[in-house]
């Protein structure tokens, strides 16, 4: 193991390095696809400049004949320069046809190598994440959030303008991605599993958690009451309460209950937590409505921009 891998607490998140690295893979493959994309999209527009450039000179050439039918010596110089302007073109058109030609062999290259087993192998790896490190990015959007809910909440303790809209958005998206997805995934499928495999429930690190998320929807119910009453300081008491409370959430998820989690359970269970959770998502949140959320939390946090993002949290020491 380098250097650079080491903390003084031992080995970084690898999960956050795979992380990075099939980011890099996705970045890559976008890459390329964009630059297929582009070839074929500049050949088409090459052909199409070919066909009206040789119609046009062909057009000019037989206007040209009709209205000077005579020699060449008899054609007035500015005639003269439009026929040599469009020899000049003619050439070009076919230098265009050659520049098609070839365009249209590295367009299929490119389409060959989209389509090799390799690569498609390589495309599937950049989907598939571990369960935990599913529920790890799912923090970092919620983080977002919390963010942009902070800067606007101490706003509105201050009496400062709000626009309510945000905070109903805001709590939006904390019913329905950070608890109705996230925390759903977590009390229905990933609790469940630990709790069969030895972890206890009651007085252990998953009771915390589930404790927490009863005392966050507490905040977000009283936040939203507030909010139909136009107590917007209200509201932004209860939600710093709520992004307070989820920070240190988060931290005890990411750094104690996820690797617990890891450590209990096989490799294969954890693949097939995997794929409930996509279930979770397609059946009871529907087809669009995660990538919408993350979209939202996007929208939020740039027109509202939030504290600066936090570094990611390291194991405790012992």
């Amino acid at each position: 193991m380098t250097e650079d891998m080491l903390t003084e607490n031992g080995p970084r998140d690898l999960g956050a390095v795979a992380r990075t690295h099939r980011e890099a893979v996705q970045a890559y493959a976008d890459a390329v696809e964009a630059e297929r994309a582009a070839i074929t999209a500049r050949m088409e527009s090459l052909h199409r400049l070919r066909l009206t450039t040789i119609d046009l000179v062909d057009a000019l050439r037989a206007a040209i004949g009709r209205t000077h039918p005579g020699t060449a010596g008899a054609v007035p110089p500015p005639i003269r320069d439009l026929l040599e302007w469009l020899e000049r073109l003619e050439t070009m058109a076919r230098r265009a046809t050659i520049e098609a030609t070839d365009l249209a062999g590295a367009g299929a290259a490119l389409a060959a190598r989209l389509q090799s087993p390799d690569f498609a192998s390589l495309l599937m790896e950049v989907s598939k994440m571990t369960a935990t490190e599913t529920l790890k990015h799912e923090h970092r959007v919620i983080e977002l959030v919390l963010g942009a809910i902070d800067r606007e909440a101490r706003k509105a303790a201050r009496g400062e303008p709000v626009d309510p809209a945000f905070f109903a958005q805001a709590i939006d998206f904390i019913r329905n991605f950070a608890d109705k997805c996230h925390h759903g995934k977590e009390e229905g499928i990933l609790f469940k599993a630990m709790a069969e495999k030895g972890v206890p429930v009651e007085g252990g690190p998953i009771g915390v958690m589930l404790g927490d998320h009863e005392e966050g929807r507490r905040f977000v119910r009283t936040a939203r009451e507030a909010l139909d009453r136009s107590d917007l300081r209200a509201v932004a008491e209860n939600l710093m309460k709520y992004t307070a409370l989820l920070r240190q959430h988060i931290m005890k998820e990411d750094n104690v209950l996820y690797p617990m989690a890891e450590r209990v359970m096989s490799q294969a269970e954890l693949d097939d937590l995997v794929e409930r959770f996509e279930t979770v998502e397609r059946e009871e949140m529907g087809e669009g409505t995660h990538e919408r959320y993350h979209e939202l939390a996007h929208t939020l946090a740039g027109a509202y921009p939030g504290e600066p993002e936090r570094p990611a949290p390291t194991t405790p020491g012992r």
